[in-house]
């Protein structure tokens, strides 16, 4: 099954996740670019960890 990226699904699920939560708002204080910064979560962990790839498919129905 493939994945896609959608920044409104990644951003329900940064809200859901402390750990997702505490590096997204890192990454913005260095990047300051919430579309970079929510596909270099998605690639690093949505695509790299099926326990989260299944919660952000079920958060993207």
């Amino acid at each position: 099954m493939a994945v896609e990226f959608n920044s409104t699904t990644m951003k329900k699920l940064v809200e859901s996740d402390k750990y997702l939560n505490f590096v997204y708002n890192d990454f913005m204080k260095q990047v300051n670019d919430e579309e970079r910064v929510l596909r270099i979560l998605f690639n690093s962990n949505v695509l790299e960890d099926s326990v989260i790839t299944d919660r952000y498919v079920q958060l993207n129905k």
